[in-house]
């Protein structure tokens, strides 16, 4: 899923793929897209690449991909701190490929 975020012009995003999840996720406490501090890069490089993301749906594909993980997972194990670190293992595993 991940390799079709490559650029048009065939240049890799400076940010990593870990650092700029995380950097979603924080943004997500902190809505205004110039507060990210200067530790996850330049705030619109990560806008334009949240953007980029955004138009070609691999936000949704994402979360779709985790959401069949999660109907195996809770068949098994209804606690929530064990479904919780599963569906970390899963969003990194999904990440990965």
């Amino acid at each position: 899923m991940l390799q079709e975020l490559k650029h048009a012009a065939g240049s890799p995003s400076k940010l990593s793929n870990r650092l700029f999840i995380e950097t979603i996720l924080y943004q997500t406490r902190t809505p205004p897209w110039r507060d990210l501090p200067d530790e996850f890069g330049d705030w619109n490089a990560v806008y334009h690449l949240f953007r980029h993301w955004e138009k070609r749906e691999l936000w949704k594909r994402f979360f779709n991909r985790l959401k069949q993980f999660r109907r195996i997972t809770t068949r098994y194990d209804k606690l929530s701190r064990t479904f919780l670190a599963f569906a970390h293992l899963v969003s990194a595993w999904i990440i990965l490929q």
